[in-house]
Formats: C-alpha cells, sequence, structure tokens
C-alpha cells in the first residue's frame, strides 16, 4: 500500500514538473525557428530555457510597443507644435499660439527621451534573446 501511494505521489510530482506551453507560446517558438522535437523535448534544462525565450520575447515586445508609442507621440506633438510657431496670422492669438507651440514642442521633445531608454531596452533584450537562440540551437 505505502509502495502505491508513494508511486502515485511520484507520478503527480513528475507531471506538475512538466513544462506545458500554450498555443500561443508554440506558435512563438515556431516563428522563433525551433523544431517540434525540441519543444516537446523531456529535458527540463530546455523547457527552462525555452520559457526564458518566451520571457525576454514578451519583455522585447513590451518595451518596442511602449518606446513606438512615446516616439509617435512625441513626433506628432512636435509637428504640431512646429505648424503652431510658423502660422501666419497677425491677429490678437499669434502669441498664444506661438507660446502653444513652444509648449507643445517642448512635450513632444520630451516624450522623445522617454522613449529612447525603452529602445535600448528592446534592443539589449533582444540580443540576449537571439544569443539564447543562437546556443539552443547549435
Amino acid at each position: 500500500m505505502k509502495t502505491f501511494v508513494l508511486l502515485i505521489i511520484l507520478g503527480l510530482s513528475l507531471s506538475t514538473n512538466a513544462q506545458k506551453f500554450s498555443k500561443r507560446d508554440l506558435k512563438v517558438l515556431n516563428r522563433l525557428k525551433f523544431e517540434k522535437n525540441q519543444i516537446e523535448t523531456p529535458n527540463q534544462k530546455l523547457q527552462k530555457e525555452l520559457a526564458n525565450v518566451l520571457f525576454l520575447q514578451k519583455k522585447y515586445k513590451t518595451n518596442r510597443t511602449f518606446s513606438d508609442i512615446f516616439t509617435t507621440v512625441g513626433v506628432s506633438s512636435v509637428i504640431l507644435g512646429t505648424l503652431l510657431i510658423f502660422q501666419n496670422g497677425k491677429n490678437k492669438g499669434a502669441g498664444i499660439a506661438q507660446s502653444l507651440g513652444l509648449d507643445c514642442i517642448a512635450v513632444g521633445a520630451l516624450n522623445i527621451g522617454v522613449s529612447i531608454p525603452f529602445r535600448a531596452g528592446a534592443k539589449k533584450r533582444k540580443r540576449e534573446r537571439d544569443a539564447l537562440i543562437k546556443k539552443l540551437q547549435n
């Protein structure tokens, strides 16, 4: 009876340690040029490395998305500010429009500056991910 219980506990612990990837993760790994036999291997070390590749891929995409958002908002703001500054008008609101344009340029430059660390982080994560993929595929 004790051996039967021990076998059940051992079987449950092995099934909980097994790494199962979701369909989305499998698609990402396939897109990163991993073969099906590499993904479905029972090797725990390889499974952890593949999970690390997926983690680095997610961090890369998140940083790149934030960088793209801040860059887009920054460039749009700079363009709007430039248009407001060079607006030809001799009416009473021309001075206000120019000061608002300068404010838009300042906010745009700030947004572009904020996007730089996100872009650098995305490049770093991509290099780490690519190095790990190269190591796993050799």
